[in-house]
């Protein structure tokens, strides 16, 4: 009895469980980033003493404060530290999100496969071929990847990932707050400190 219930249930402990955590950890980092990047970007609107604000810029997710900090903090995306890999975070979160992991549904497949496949989720040096080269060992299996499964590709996480990413992100975080000029004034003094529990 107990042979028969391991062969028919024993696929959710060796697969469902590690994907559901995985999956809910990449969402949870994606969750604490955004929250970061919101309240910096009202951070940065009073220290600019700015009536524009976040609300008032078209668009979603991170690209939205990314836009936003560029706007008006004068901080381009493109200069900042991991960014690369905090744009694939948020194709990640949005394909686990909205399609449960399925890519033919997510709104960018192409985008999203070719994504997985050049592994931009990792740093150049982290991506398997770089690492395999490196160890003179064939290519690891990398921390995102897509399988068939029940004759659909799913995007499949595996626990290395959130783990490099949220190094990815505060580093992304500590950067952004870096390149963030405050104005001399006694009252910048106090939110400089505020930026710096970043």
């Amino acid at each position: 009895m107990r042979a028969w219930r391991w062969k028919s249930e024993g696929y959710k402990v060796d697969f469902y469980f590690p994907l559901a955590l995985n999956y809910s950890f990449v969402v949870l980092v994606f969750i604490e980033l955004e929250t970061k990047l919101m309240e910096l970007c009202g951070l940065l609107r009073d220290l600019r003493h700015s009536s524009f604000s976040v609300k008032d810029i078209t668009g979603r997710g991170v690209e939205k404060y990314a836009l936003y900090i560029e706007r008006v903090g004068g901080i381009k995306r493109s200069e900042l530290k991991y960014w690369e890999q905090i744009a694939a975070l948020q194709q990640i979160r949005n394909c686990i999100v909205h399609t449960a992991g399925f890519i033919a549904q997510a709104r960018d497949s192409v985008n999203l496969r070719e994504m997985v496949m050049h592994e931009r989720f990792f740093v150049p040096d982290r991506r398997s071929h770089a690492v395999a080269s490196r160890l003179n060992e064939p290519p690891r299996d990398p921390g995102v990847s897509i399988i068939q499964f029940n004759g659909m590709e799913r995007l499949i996480v595996k626990m290395e990932y959130p783990h490099t990413v949220s190094f990815y992100v505060r580093h992304f975080l500590l950067d952004l707050v870096e390149k963030i000029e405050v104005p001399p004034s006694s009252s910048s003094k106090a939110r400089k400190k505020k930026l710096s529990t970043y």
